[in-house]
């Protein structure tokens, strides 16, 4: 049996408007956290908008999801989801992006505590490259590489699903509209599924310049588990 739940093109899309604060709040915090600032902007020269902006529409899909959860399958409603602390450096270990205790999700997990990491791309991805959520695999001494031809190059990190992630976690999957700001729930895939297919759910990017740092899950794969 498969376990993947997968909607179809916009069947499934939430407003995120009453989430903006909160979120924008998050950003603000985290850029403003030193070692954060220092690695992010002054290391990887990424740039301070793009980066809170960046962390902004992330933490909206993740309201976005768990608000989906609540409503449509009866997932407690916890103020720990989505997670809105900021840590010191080395104090947190990898956890899923929403966890629901005591939760069980049978069509799709048989974790008594249910585990989902939220993947998203945004219009703009889907309108330039097509719908595509990319995982980074760029170390080079990955010991779960999904494919030899995916393996990293030793540039960039390792996605915290390769190195922590239990088969029952699930993953979600979401398309982000900053304009209309709404998430479209694209569907659930149980991470052992994605681990089984290998290969035929991880993909190589588009861009050249990402090859051997990022691995992708296309939309083709997705529809192929309904």
């Amino acid at each position: 049996m498969v376990k993947a739940l997968i909607f179809d093109d916009r069947e499934c899309v939430i407003d995120v408007k009453d989430y903006v604060q909160d979120a924008e709040d998050f950003a603000e915090r985290l850029l403003a956290k030193p070692d954060y600032y220092n690695y992010m902007v002054n290391c990887r020269k990424a740039k301070p908008d793009k980066l809170k902006k960046d962390n902004r529409d992330s933490k909206l899909t993740e309201f976005a999801v768990d608000s989906f959860l609540v409503k449509n399958f009866n997932f407690p409603d916890l103020a720990s989801n989505p997670d809105l602390k900021i840590y010191e450096k080395n104090k947190k270990s990898w956890d899923a992006d929403l966890v629901y205790p005591e939760t069980k999700w049978t069509d799709l997990s048989d974790a008594a505590t249910l585990n989902v990491a939220v993947k998203s791309c945004s219009t703009y991805t889907v309108k330039n490259y097509g719908e595509s959520y990319t995982f980074n695999i760029g170390t080079s001494n990955n010991p779960n590489t999904i494919d030899v031809a995916l393996s990293g190059t030793g540039k960039g990190g390792l996605d915290d699903l390769f190195c922590s992630g239990a088969d029952e976690d699930v993953v979600s999957f979401v398309i982000y509209d900053d304009k209309a700001m709404t998430c479209e729930i694209r569907g659930f895939v149980n991470w052992s599924q994605m681990k089984y297919d290998g290969a035929k759910a991880f993909g190589h990017p588009k861009l050249e310049r990402l090859k051997g740092i990022k691995a992708v899950v296309y939309k083709d794969y997705l529809k192929g588990l309904k």
